[in-house]
């Protein structure tokens, strides 16, 4: 599949969720997971294709503490409606190796990122990454997991609110 028809996301929980939402910007992060003895890569927006879920993303810790990092890769965690994504475009993403190559991580730590992927069952050649912020004008979609599927949350303006994110649990959750 061409890299362009790919569809990006930066998975999360509801309850990061809101704060995403209430900074209307995903912010540059770094996980603790990926501390290296060459010191910390640079603090970045991750986003990966795998689907239905990336399976190392920090909202796989809390939404299955139990099972992961055991989690099966095709297996989307926690309860209905607590998991979710932020679907950004290609445009403003890069490969993660390449990116972390170019501001000078060691080979050493770009290797330790790849080899942490597969340790917890993902695919690095999914990952992708921005320097971010990543604004709320340009995200494509947010979606929650129902249990067995993606449902995009409508929204009312330009950007996604906490507002839009609101009135969507609370039409799904009285059914």
């Amino acid at each position: 599949m061409s890299l362009c028809h790919r569809s990006y996301y930066h998975y999360t929980c509801v309850s990061s969720l809101r704060q995403i939402l209430h900074e209307a910007s995903i912010l540059p992060s770094l996980d603790p997971l990926f501390s290296a003895p060459y010191g910390p890569p640079p603090k970045v927006c991750w986003f990966s294709c795998a689907s239905p879920w990336e399976n190392i993303c920090k909202a796989t810790m809390s939404l299955a503490p139990d099972t992961w990092p055991d989690n099966p890769r095709d297996i989307v965690p926690g309860p209905r409606f607590e998991a979710a994504r932020i679907r950004v475009p290609v445009e403003i993403t890069e490969a993660w190796d390449v990116f972390l190559a170019k501001r000078g991580a060691h080979w050493s730590t770009i290797m330790r990122l790849a080899q942490t992927g597969h340790d917890y069952g993902s695919d690095p050649g999914d990952w992708r990454v921005c320097e971010g912020p990543v604004n709320a004008d340009t995200w494509l979609t947010v979606e929650l997991w129902d249990g067995e599927c993606w449902r995009c949350v409508p929204r009312a303006g330009l950007v996604y609110t906490i507002t839009d994110l609101d009135a969507f649990l609370t039409e799904k959750c009285d059914r």
